[in-house]
């Protein structure tokens, strides 16, 4: 992922650089570099910002724009990186929650 397509994504979240990070757990300068092509991703990143834009994709729309913006600062406000994991991969346990246990589960289940 080149770093204008980062920087686009970035801003199609809505959230600056400190709360974008905080999805990725890395530190906002990280970010900073990425934007500015100054270094690269490492490959697990680049596949977590190509789910973010699919899930973004997914979201097409104006009136959808807004509730994806609030939903990943929802994320960031509380805490729940392990949520957004899931949510990118659109893993939801039984009770149609997005639960990380669940998606590592079937990650494990898989090897």
């Amino acid at each position: 992922m080149k770093s204008n397509e980062i920087r686009r994504l970035r801003k199609d979240t809505g959230l600056n650089r400190d709360y974008f990070s905080f999805l990725f757990s890395v530190c906002g300068a990280t970010i900073t570099n990425w934007e500015l092509g100054s270094r690269n991703p490492a490959k697990l990143y680049v596949i977590l910002l190509c789910k973010l834009r699919e899930r973004i994709n997914e979201y097409k729309g104006k009136e959808n724009s807004t509730k994806i913006k609030e939903l990943l600062a929802s994320f960031v406000l509380k805490n729940e990186v392990e949520k957004f994991i899931a949510w990118l991969f659109n893993e939801t346990d039984n009770t149609g929650n997005w639960n990380i246990n669940y998606l590592l589960r079937k990650i494990n289940s898989s090897f």
